[in-house]
């Protein structure tokens, strides 16, 4: 039987995005990471390629506007509209949670990640003394151009994660990262929603915009604190008052000092972890929380490549269970209808 990879929402199934600055100083890039830049082929134009774990690359846009003709009408179904035009008596503050991921394919840790943050950010923080209300959750597929091995096509994600939120009350999938023209750093994919969410609240009577929140697995905030993975000015943002982090470890294996102190030694992290910007919560699902869907298409690649027929019986029998665990039926009925990871 296979091992589960360590992961979940964090490591681009929502986690290392390759937000690096435009110039990055070789010497404070990890070797591994150096090596694989130095491999790079030069940029064709005048985006600069961006290297992140692998080896990996995507493509810095040199500009993020667009025009709102060309958008993708945001899912508001599923924001609580009464929440956002009558805001909590306590004076919790009103919040969009954003999942930044491949969703390469959307499994049941992503589905359940926000639940999981909407009930950790009711209890007051530093970030939020009287609380947070969650008014709405939205998964991101990323963009084709984030270079993954493996990764199918824009498409097939958001049409697997709608299957994969479809019966989780209060989220959805935003299009906006995936159908840009271009790969978008993780800044620019939250305040694009900040902007959204806001331009709809403000449009329904709403007296102040609501927070766009990352939630998250916990190796995203490691790959923040990885030097050449992300810009440090994204990252100041993404943790400060206009955003906030909310990572979730993974239970039996992370504790919530351990990754405290762990960030805390990052110069650009440290601040965001003291003032309440990073928040670490626990899942309280050993098994869920160390899927990821590297372990998923493994899963799958395992049962579809084995040309035994026997053997792929006994396969279907001993991994049937586990896929039923981690993937929705609909997910997995939309993964052989199009013939993925196969």
């Amino acid at each position: 039987a296979m091992t589960p990879s360590p992961g979940g929402a964090g490591a681009r199934g929502a986690g290392a995005r390759g937000d690096l600055l435009p110039s990055v100083n070789v010497a404070s890039v990890p070797s591994q990471v150096e090596e694989s830049w130095r491999r790079l082929p030069p940029s064709s134009d005048a985006s600069m390629p961006i290297p992140f774990r692998g080896g990996e690359t995507a493509v810095l846009p040199t500009s993020t506007s667009t025009s709102a003709h060309d958008e993708p009408e945001l899912d508001v179904s599923q924001l609580d509209i009464s929440a956002l035009t009558s805001p909590p008596a306590n004076g919790a503050k009103c919040v969009v949670l954003l999942v930044l991921g491949s969703f390469n394919p959307p499994h049941t840790w992503h589905a359940r990640l926000p639940a999981i943050v909407k009930d950790a950010l009711k209890a007051p923080s530093k970030r939020f003394p009287a609380g947070a209300h969650v008014v709405g959750a939205y998964l991101s597929p990323v963009h084709d151009g984030y270079g993954k091995p493996g990764l199918v096509k824009a498409e097939h994600r958001i049409a697997m994660a709608r299957l994969a939120v479809a019966h989780e009350p209060g989220v959805g999938v935003d299009t906006w990262e995936a159908t840009r023209s271009q790969h978008q750093r993780s800044l620019a994919v939250a305040r694009a929603l900040h902007r959204r969410v806001g331009d709809f609240a403000l449009a329904h009577g709403a007296s102040e915009v609501p927070a766009v929140v990352i939630a998250c697995g916990s190796d995203l905030v490691k790959s923040m604190a990885t030097p050449g993975h992300w810009r440090p000015e994204d990252v100041q943002a993404l943790t400060s008052d206009e955003h906030g982090v909310v990572a979730v470890l993974r239970a039996g294996a992370e504790d919530v000092d351990t990754a405290r102190a762990e960030a805390s030694s990052c110069p650009w992290l440290a601040q965001a972890v003291s003032s309440g910007g990073v928040l670490f919560v626990g899942s309280g699902d050993a098994a869920s929380s160390c899927v990821s869907s590297t372990h998923v298409r493994e899963l799958l690649s395992t049962y579809y490549t084995d040309e035994n027929t026997n053997e792929r019986e006994r396969a279907m029998t001993r991994y049937k269970e586990r896929l039923n665990s981690i993937l929705c039926q609909e997910v997995q009925e939309y993964i052989d209808s199009f013939n993925l990871y196969k």
